[in-house]
C-alpha cells in the first residue's frame, strides 16, 4: 500500500504544470517588402549595450529548453549539457532544442558576433546579432520532455540541483564553474504583498545557490496586461513566482527607449518589499539565434529574454570589479547594479500610481 502511495505523489509531482509555456520564437525566413521595416527595428541586445566581447572564465547555467549548439554562433559554447534529472540521454534520445526559446537566450549570452542576411522580395539585408557576453560558456540544463515549451515545479527544482552538482564535481576549478542561473520560467500568477515561500523547495534550492555564491537571475512575468481589477481601470502591479524570492535578480523587459513593455509584469513603490533586485532590460522585439539550422535567427519578446540580458550585465560587471579575484560574493555584484542603474519613474495605467524603473544606459556600463 505504501509504495503505491509514494508512487501516486511522485508521479503527481511530476505533472505540477503550472508554469506558463514559453512562446515559439518567430523564426526569420523569407519575408515580403512590408517587414523590412519592422525587422529593421529588431534589437540584439549586446549591440544595444554596445557590447563586443567579454565573459571568459565565467560559465552560465541555462535552464530552459535546451540549445541548438550546432548553430555557427554557438560552436563551442555549449560545455555541458544534460536533463533535469542529469541525464544525457533526452527525449527521443536527444538533448538538442526542440522549441526555440533556450537557443534564442542562448544566443543573447555567448553568441558570437556576425552578420545574419534575411531575404526581402528577393533582395537580400544583413543585420549583426551577439552575445552579451561571447566569451563565456554555457550549461544547459534541459527541463523540458517535449518541444511545447513547458515545464513542471519538479523538473525546475531537480533542475537547479544539477547546477549544486556540477559546482561539487571534484577537482572543478573555479573558472569553471557556475557563476550565474538562468531561470525563465514564471507561474501565472501576480504578488505584489508578502507570500510565504521560506519552505518552498525552489526557494531553498535557490537561497543555497545565493550562498554558495551563485546568482540567479529570473523574469517578472509577461501577464501585466492580463491583471486587470474589475473594480478600477488601473491594472495591478506585481510579480510572477519565483521573482518574488528574495536575494535574486528580477528582469522586467523595456523597449529601445528604456520604457517597459506593455506585458512586462511590475512593482509598484508602494508594494511589498521582497529583498529582491529588480531591474529592466531589453527584452522585447529581440533577434537571437534560432533552431533547424546553422545560421537560424528568431525574433521574440519577453522579460524571458531581459533576464538573458541582465545575466549577461551580471557577469560583465563581476568582470569589471573583481580584477582576477573568482570569489566575490552576489551581494557584492547586486550592489554594484544598484549604484550604477539609472532610476527612471514610469507611470502604471493608472496614472496617480508610479514605478520607479532601474535600468541601464550604456554610458552608466
Amino acid at each position: 500500500m505504501g509504495s503505491i502511495l509514494f508512487k501516486e505523489i511522485k508521479d503527481f509531482r511530476k505533472q505540477q504544470t503550472a508554469f506558463t509555456v514559453h512562446p515559439k520564437p518567430l523564426a526569420i525566413d523569407s519575408l515580403n517588402k512590408t517587414d523590412e521595416q519592422y525587422v529593421s527595428e529588431f534589437i540584439s541586445p549586446a549591440l544595444y549595450y554596445k557590447i563586443n566581447d567579454g565573459g571568459k572564465h565565467n560559465v552560465i547555467a541555462l535552464l530552459d529548453t535546451g540549445v541548438y549548439a550546432e548553430h555557427k554562433a554557438l560552436q563551442n559554447k555549449v560545455i555541458a549539457s544534460m536533463m533535469y534529472d542529469g541525464s544525457t540521454k533526452g527525449p527521443n534520445g536527444k538533448l538538442t532544442d526542440e522549441h526555440g526559446h533556450g537557443t534564442h537566450l542562448a544566443g543573447i549570452l555567448v553568441a558570437d558576433h556576425i552578420t545574419i542576411n534575411y531575404n526581402v522580395d528577393g533582395v537580400t539585408k544583413t543585420k549583426k546579432i551577439g552575445g552579451m557576453i561571447p566569451d563565456a560558456r554555457l550549461v544547459s540544463i534541459r527541463v523540458t520532455a517535449d518541444n511545447s515549451g513547458s515545464t513542471s515545479w519538479y523538473a525546475i527544482a531537480e533542475g537547479l540541483e544539477q547546477v549544486f552538482n556540477y559546482n561539487l564535481k571534484p577537482g572543478m576549478k573555479e573558472d569553471d564553474k557556475i557563476k550565474i542561473v538562468v531561470l525563465a520560467y514564471n507561474a501565472f500568477d501576480n504578488v505584489n504583498t508578502d507570500y510565504p515561500v521560506c519552505n518552498h523547495r525552489i526557494n531553498k534550492l535557490i537561497q543555497g545557490l545565493y550562498k554558495m555564491g551563485i546568482a540567479v537571475v529570473v523574469s517578472a512575468g509577461n501577464a501585466y496586461e492580463y491583471y486587470q481589477p474589475t473594480f478600477t481601470k488601473s491594472i495591478a502591479s506585481g510579480l510572477a513566482y519565483p521573482a518574488y524570492f528574495k536575494n535574486i535578480l528580477v528582469a522586467m523587459a523595456n523597449d529601445s527607449d528604456n520604457k517597459l513593455a506593455s506585458f512586462t509584469q511590475r512593482n509598484c513603490d508602494e508594494d511589498h518589499d521582497f529583498g529582491n533586485h529588480v531591474f529592466s532590460a531589453v527584452g522585447a522585439d529581440t533577434i537571437s539565434t534560432g533552431i533547424g539550422a546553422v545560421d537560424a535567427v528568431s525574433v521574440l519578446s519577453g522579460s524571458s529574454q531581459a533576464a538573458a540580458v541582465l545575466a549577461g550585465l551580471y557577469i560583465q560587471k563581476l568582470i569589471h570589479i573583481s580584477a582576477g579575484t573568482s570569489n566575490l560574493h552576489p551581494s557584492q555584484i547586486f550592489f554594484e547594479l544598484n549604484q550604477n542603474a539609472t532610476l527612471q519613474n514610469q507611470n502604471m495605467f493608472d496614472a496617480s500610481r508610479t514605478t520607479h524603473v532601474k535600468h541601464f544606459k550604456i554610458a552608466n556600463l
